[in-house]
């Protein structure tokens, strides 16, 4: 969790620094300011975290990879699935409630620079909050269940 947690803060500084080179190598310092985008790179890396920790959380329960990955493949698609189809179909606005993509707005984040810190701040605490309480729950599982012995 730690190694992995520090992958993320690596990810995500080097999305921001990227990000922060493009601007000056185009020549475009003067018109776009590099520190609006660190509320996004922030938003990525919650993201991250609460991906990992639920995946952690999911193979907890088994020692099988290949069933971690797929239940986490299909997680990760029927999230996508609420966000893609909460958005067009008016009536269906409240999936996105059930989506943790709803936390994860980096594109609004560098596009409204007035409201993104309070903005990711809400984000990344509903992401962070979440991918506690998953890891909190993996390492309760974890302790809880028989290792198989190795082959």
């Amino acid at each position: 969790a730690l190694i992995t947690t520090a992958g993320a803060v690596l990810l995500a500084t080097l999305a921001w620094v990227g990000t922060w080179l493009g601007i000056r190598g185009m020549g475009y310092q003067d018109q776009v300011l590099a520190s609006s985008f660190l509320p996004s790179a922030l938003n990525l890396f919650g993201f991250i975290f609460f991906l990992a920790a639920v995946s952690t959380l999911v193979s907890a329960f088994g020692s099988d990879r290949r069933r971690t990955i797929g239940i986490m493949c299909g997680f990760y698609l029927v999230q996508l699935l609420f966000r893609l189809v909460s958005g067009p179909v008016a009536w269906l606005w409240w999936l996105e409630y059930f989506s943790f993509f709803g936390a994860y707005w980096p594109e609004l984040l560098s596009v409204h620079p007035n409201t993104a810190w309070t903005e990711v701040l809400k984000y990344d605490g509903a992401l962070i909050g979440f991918g506690l309480l998953a890891y909190a729950g993996a390492i309760v599982q974890f302790n809880r269940r028989d290792l198989p012995a190795p082959l």
